[in-house]
C-alpha cells in the first residue's frame, strides 16, 4: 500500500513539474495572475508529500523501525481527518 502512495506521489510530482515547465512555453506567467499559477504549485507539495511519506513508510517497513512506522501512522491518520 505504502509503494503504491509512494509510485503515485512520484507521478504526481512529475506530472506537475512537467505541466510547470511546459507552461513557459505557451503562457507568460509574469502576465497571468495567481489563479493560475496555484495548481502546479500546489500538485507540486501535494506530490513531495506523497512521496516523502510513502518512503518513510517503505523504510519503516523494510527496517522494522517503530519510529518511522509512529510516524507515517500519524501523518497519514492526519491526512485522513483533514478530510472529513
Amino acid at each position: 500500500m505504502l509503494f503504491i502512495l509512494q509510485l503515485l506521489g512520484v507521478l504526481i510530482l512529475g506530472f506537475s513539474a512537467y505541466l510547470w515547465w511546459d507552461s513557459a512555453s505557451y503562457l507568460d506567467l509574469n502576465e497571468l495572475s495567481e489563479v493560475y499559477v496555484t495548481p502546479f504549485i500546489v500538485l507540486l507539495v501535494l506530490g513531495v508529500i506523497m512521496t516523502v511519506v510513502g518512503f518513510l513508510g517503505c523504510c519503516g517497513a523494510i527496517r522494522e523501525s517503530r519510529c518511522l512506522l509512529s510516524m507515517v501512522s500519524v501523518l497519514t491518520s492526519s491526512e485522513i481527518h483533514r478530510k472529513c
